[in-house]
């Protein structure tokens, strides 16, 4: 069997993707609406204010190139493609050539790892329990189910603490972040933090675990 050239893309309907379309000054905004491998990647006709709608027209025809970028868990993905057709009507659609190649470009300063710690984490006045689910040496991600925390809520640079046994053993006083990222998500709010201000043996701790974790991960990766 001939392998299939064409990668394999695992990117949410909904995505919101910036194109830069040959021939425009402006990177445009647009959801993605589907695609179909190795067939077409299928986009919403952009617009902006920035563009007459007559010029934009103009630039999109069959073979044109276009590049697309996209955010994906803390990475800029991108490829090269052309149009494939354009429809007006009943909507608006741009289809593009299904991309043979992508490219990867981390936005982390840090590597993440993947984990399930139970945490304990005090928000202002109120204190309540939930997992933290990746960690890096600059910060982590802490979940909250909503069934339990219906009106839970942090606003960016809030500092707060957290506290876990699993992964600080036993240091008994809290750990101070800051919070970076604030997002609901499939039923669960998701804060992302960074670590603020850490303790020479919080560090240490975090250091050891991701050095035992990347190397159970590549010995997986290899075997």
């Amino acid at each position: 069997m001939t392998p299939n050239p064409h990668p394999k893309l695992h990117v949410e309907v909904g995505t919101t993707l910036n194109l830069q379309i040959h021939g425009l000054d402006f990177k445009l905004k647009t959801p993605l609406v589907g695609h179909l491998r190795p067939k077409f990647f299928l986009t919403t006709i952009p617009s902006s204010p920035e563009i007459e709608r007559a010029l934009l027209v103009r630039h999109l025809y069959v073979g044109n190139p276009v590049i697309i970028r996209f955010l994906q868990s803390g990475s800029i993905m991108g490829f090269k493609t052309q149009i494939l057709n354009v429809s007006y009507s009943p909507y608006p659609l741009l289809f593009l050539d299904y991309p043979t190649k992508t490219e990867t470009f981390s936005l982390r300063k840090h590597r993440r790892i993947d984990c399930l710690f139970p945490v304990a984490v005090a928000m202002g006045k109120r204190t309540c329990t939930g997992m933290l689910t990746n960690l890096s040496a600059g910060g982590c991600c802490l979940k909250f189910q909503r069934q339990d925390y219906p009106s839970l809520t942090t606003e960016i640079d809030e500092i707060i603490t957290i506290e876990c046994q699993s992964l600080f053993g036993s240091w008994k006083k809290p750990v101070r972040c800051k919070v970076m990222r604030v997002k609901d998500v499939n039923g669960a709010l998701e804060v992302g933090v960074a670590f603020y201000k850490a303790d020479p043996y919080i560090s240490q701790c975090i250091e050891n675990y991701l050095k035992h974790a990347a190397c159970f991960l590549e010995e997986n990766e290899l075997s």
